[in-house]
């Protein structure tokens, strides 16, 4: 198994994620519709809005600002 590319756990062999990252990544995903529809955003605004988003929880904040770098490079 590899390694969770944001934190270094050990990765899930469902995911590239740990399990934590994991769960998060699909929260955000699953999110992402209700936000596009009431907000008119796309990915790459989501998920700047989500890195500002002051209640958000850490993993989902970790991932939002792993994917930004991702489309990023």
């Amino acid at each position: 198994m590899s390694d969770c590319p944001i934190c270094n756990r050990e990765a899930t062999s469902e995911s590239e994620y740990c399990e934590y990252h994991a769960e998060a990544f699909e929260n955000v995903k699953a999110a992402f519709s209700n936000w596009e529809r009431a907000m008119s955003i796309d990915w790459q605004e989501y998920l700047a809005a989500l890195v500002e988003e002051e209640a958000i929880g850490k993993w989902a904040r970790d991932v939002a600002e792993y994917l930004t770098l991702q489309d990023d490079s």
